[in-house]
């Protein structure tokens, strides 16, 4: 993937994070396993917005040759309250990552959930949310 387009995908994602734009999603929170959470997407608070429930138990290596593309991806990450190692060498970054509790991040509409729920599953996360 060209730079410039992994970047790009990134500032999209990241943007719901207060990173360049504006907010649709709140600060991750540790939870109990969302798929058991009765009161998933039923308070007042979140009627009109959806929860997102993401983890990954075990660490997951990242091998990402762009350092600005290394930079938003870990910073992402660490903003959704994942652990990050970084390591550079030889030319490119070794991302490991991993968040074996259960975050959530609330997101304002059923394109930006799936949206972060097809990133975070192709970075590996295990996730879940209700319509």
């Amino acid at each position: 993937m060209s730079s410039m387009k992994y970047l790009g995908i990134f500032a999209i994602l990241t943007s719901c994070l207060n990173v360049g734009g504006p907010a649709c999603a709140q600060q991750p929170n540790s939870s109990a396993d969302p798929t058991q959470n009765k009161q998933l997407g039923t308070t007042a608070a979140t009627l009109n917005k959806l929860i997102l429930g993401f983890r990954m138990l075990d660490w997951k290596a990242k091998h990402v040759n762009e350092p600005e593309a290394a930079k938003v991806h870990a910073e992402t990450l660490r903003k959704l309250g994942c652990e990050i190692e970084n390591l550079e060498h030889a030319g490119h970054t070794d991302l490991r990552y991993r968040c074996p509790e259960w975050k959530q991040i609330e997101l304002p509409n059923h394109d930006a959930a799936h949206k972060w729920q097809d990133y975070l599953n192709k970075a590996g996360f295990e996730t879940a949310h209700e319509h």
